[in-house]
């Protein structure tokens, strides 16, 4: 990760007052459209009429970070194979609650938490933070952090 994402991401984390504007060295506007797509993506996905996962690019990649079994860098192929199954133990779509997002060129992250039903009747919550890289209007790569246990235990059907 660069040192302009570190510092973004440092930001997110800690809510750092001004840090959730648009870089400003980023005169072609690129920035600020990039993440105007990215917060339009979000309130569709949370209002239940659309979603981010629109905005990426056929031959995109996925990054989960971390050490666990589901980590990893995957295609569209994988990455779907990867959703599927966990989207098979929600009784109900994952929606983000709240969310807050920074953009600097071609780089938005945005960190925000989502929650859904579980078939088992508890409620998955968990706290994201992705970084999308774009090309064009495209999302070409994200790397994804969260909270992997607790994903893992919603996919394997465990207890939360």
């Amino acid at each position: 990760m660069s040192m302009r994402c570190a510092l973004i991401f440092a930001c997110l984390s800690f809510n750092v007052a001004g840090c959730s504007e648009v870089d400003t060295r980023d005169a072609s506007g690129e920035a600020s459209t990039h993440r105007a797509a990215v917060e339009r993506a979000f309130a569709e996905w949370s209002d239940g009429t659309g979603s981010p996962f629109e905005l990426l690019a056929d031959d995109m990649r996925w990054t989960v970070i971390g050490s666990s079994p589901t980590a990893g860098t995957y295609d569209r192929t994988g990455f779907d194979a990867l959703v599927k199954p966990f989207n098979g133990r929600l009784s109900g779509p994952l929606k983000p609650v709240r969310w807050q997002s920074v953009a600097s060129e071609d780089i938005v992250m945005i960190h925000f938490t989502a929650r859904a039903p579980l078939n088992t009747g508890e409620l998955y919550e968990n706290e994201y933070a992705w970084i999308f890289r774009f090309e064009g209007n495209e999302v070409v790569d994200v790397r994804a952090f969260l909270d992997l246990p607790k994903f893992e235990r919603a996919l394997s059907g465990q207890s939360l």
